[in-house]
């Protein structure tokens, strides 16, 4: 559902009109400032999500045309005392100064009678309640006994351990396979066309089951069926769990297999015994490392349905086109911002692979170390360490429709924008609606802008390499041969 006023996702019916969170709060703020908020662009200003704050004038006019009606806004007064009232008064002293203030008038029923009734609700505050089972699941004289939380915590008190489990903190534990479905009720555009190769229909239950622990403030995802060891959260996305809970069936299947055919990627690297010793990795020692690193992104491609569909020559057209890319955003994934350096497992050893990004200083592209540096640290453990975001811009730059050679164009920009679409939904679900936008636009723009500059950067570097020295798969991908 889309807001009546400014087309923004809808929370439901607000003063006899579908709107957002915001549209509702900003009418009742000013249904009745009609006369006083003046247009400064003659009245004819669009109101959408991204220019909805710039006139006020414009909004509350879209607001009258579309239905919405001030009538339904409540009074301040009864505001109070709906307030008032939501905490049970203990004595009739407290009663009588809150129905001193109402008028006969304020009520559906005699002023004396809701008195009356006030008061009976205040003699008995129950703690549990009784009944007897009728549907023969238990023998006909069973009491059945229905005790409230308060008076559990009272009377029986249990250490952390026990009620652990229950938690508000463990809510994300197990996926809600409720809300694994859009509303039902409303019929939801395809968001993808029937050209396409359909997403394999797996059961739900094949979704991994995550379950959060708690180190300090830091929120760590673990999962034992998909391989995240530990997708670090920071304090502003505590929540991505449940921001991808709250995504329909059909993007939590689309980003799991993203998680799923990234678990190649998080393999220990196979290193020789000379490397491993390395304390000092040389530019071409590196360079080498990304062959190891290229084999693996090609081999999460394969495992994409929507990469399974594509021809033969359009699957080598986009590797081609996006590996110098991919190999930089892979490089934001386990880049230490404090250590200015990439961090990667060695198999056989217990310590981390760690390659300074000084070593980029090496090469003979002077200002491709800062360009480098700058975007890495932009990217910020906000985002560089949110698995969820980082797959979805991986996925985004693989299946770019601008890369050359490409024998269906149509079909790869329906996939990068299904991916897109996800990603929005996502960010939407993880901020309010205003810094959502804001930072989808913003990552798009780091890879259409920034992304793809710093890759024309790294790929000179590569053709300034001696290619004698290099494997034939760099030299296939980035045409070295050429040179």
């Amino acid at each position: 559902m889309q807001s009546g006023v400014c087309g923004d996702r809808a929370i439901g019916y607000n003063f006899s009109v579908i709107t957002c969170e915001s549209c509702k709060a900003f009418f009742r703020r000013n249904a009745n400032r009609q006369e006083s908020l003046k247009c400064p662009f003659n009245q004819k200003c669009v109101i959408n999500v991204l220019k909805r704050r710039f006139c006020q004038s414009c909004r509350l006019q879209r607001c009258f045309q579309v239905g919405m009606k001030k009538e339904w806004i409540m009074r301040e007064g009864y505001r109070s005392r709906k307030h008032r009232l939501s905490t049970i008064p203990e004595n009739d002293e407290e009663i009588k100064k809150i129905f001193d203030q109402i008028d006969d008038g304020d009520v559906a029923v005699p002023k004396q009678i809701l008195v009356e009734l006030v008061k009976k609700s205040t003699l008995r505050c129950l703690t549990a309640c009784q009944c007897r089972c009728t549907c023969g699941f238990y023998p006909a004289d069973t009491k059945l006994i229905a005790v409230s939380s308060s008076f559990t915590e009272q009377r029986f008190p249990q250490s952390n351990e026990i009620i652990a489990p229950f938690n508000p903190v463990n809510q994300f534990s197990r996926p809600n396979h409720d809300n694994f479905c859009p509303e039902r009720g409303i019929d939801y555009p395809p968001v993808i066309s029937n050209c396409l190769t359909p997403m394999p229909q797996m059961p739900v239950s094949v979704l991994p089951e995550m379950s959060t622990t708690w180190d300090g403030n830091i929120c760590l995802a673990t999962s034992a069926t998909t391989g995240i060891q530990q997708a670090y959260i920071s304090d502003d996305n505590c929540f991505s769990v449940d921001a991808f809970e709250r995504l329909f069936a059909d993007d939590k299947l689309l980003l799991q297999e993203l998680i799923t055919a990234n678990d190649i990627l998080k393999q220990p690297l196979d290193l020789s015994t000379n490397q491993k010793h390395f304390n000092e990795l040389s530019l071409m020692d590196v360079v080498r490392m990304t062959d190891l690193a290229l084999r693996r992104i090609i081999n999460m491609a394969k495992e994409l349905t929507f990469f399974k569909s594509l021809s033969s020559k359009d699957q080598i057209s986009v590797l081609k086109g996006s590996c110098s890319e991919l190999l930089i955003l892979r490089g934001v994934m386990v880049f230490d911002q404090k250590k200015h350096a990439w961090n990667t497992s060695v198999i056989q050893s217990p310590a981390e692979l760690e390659i300074k990004l000084e070593i980029l200083k090496n090469s003979k592209e002077l200002k491709h170390y800062e360009e480098h540096k700058r975007f890495l640290t932009t990217f910020g453990e906000k985002w560089g360490k949110n698995e969820y975001i980082m797959l979805l811009l991986n996925a985004i730059t693989l299946f770019s429709p601008f890369r050359t050679n490409l024998q269906d164009i149509q079909k790869l920009q329906k996939i990068r924008q299904r991916y897109c679409d996800v990603l929005r939904r996502y960010l939407g679900n993880l901020y309010v609606t205003s810094e959502a936008e804001r930072a989808y636009q913003e990552l798009l723009k780091k890879l259409d802008d920034e992304l793809n500059h710093l890759s024309h950067s790294l790929l000179r570097i590569y053709h300034g390499l001696n290619n004698s020295e290099l494997n034939p798969l760099l030299r296939e991908l980035f045409d070295l041969s050429q040179t």
